[in-house]
């Protein structure tokens, strides 16, 4: 596959010349990756090269094509959570990554982000509100069915 059709995928329309430059010229290095790699080693690897780009330009520029659906995002928050990069799992947070999802072998975000919680303040403090938010509404829900759910008046 060119490095065209890769680019294309992008909505550009609102990037600078300068993040488009610097996009195209990321996947043009990583293509160039790809194609020095042998058949034995991309069977090994688990990802197929368009996802590794997809990967490398969302990590980089918060970017994705339009259309995408995260087929690894859960991976992705993990590893950057266990990484310490707080900014990239913010985004994927807000982008919609599910902090609890459980793989075999491995912790979930949501834990490797308490472990990192003094490199990730932004992303903890995400958590928190998220955790606090459904704890709220649990409560809110548990005292509508009670009968003693009473509206909070503006004074």
């Amino acid at each position: 596959m060119k490095c065209q059709d890769f680019y294309s995928q992008y909505d550009s329309s609102g990037w600078t010349s300068e993040m488009k430059s610097e996009v195209r010229l990321g996947i043009e290095q990583v293509m160039a990756q790809a194609e020095k790699e042998s058949a034995l080693q991309a069977r090994q690897r688990n990802e197929s090269w368009e996802h590794i780009i997809h990967w490398l330009v969302y990590a980089e520029w918060g970017v994705v094509p339009v259309g995408y659906v995260f087929p690894f995002g859960p991976d992705w928050l993990i590893d950057a959570c266990r990484g310490g990069s707080d900014e990239l799992a913010c985004r994927l947070l807000n982008d919609g990554m599910d902090p609890d999802f459980r793989m075999p072998g491995r912790w979930t975000a949501r834990r490797y982000a308490k472990e990192n919680r003094a490199f990730l303040p932004m992303t903890w403090a995400w958590l928190e509100r998220d955790l606090l938010g459904k704890l709220a509404a649990k409560q809110r829900k548990r005292s509508w069915a009670g009968g003693t759910f009473t509206e909070r008046r503006a004074i």
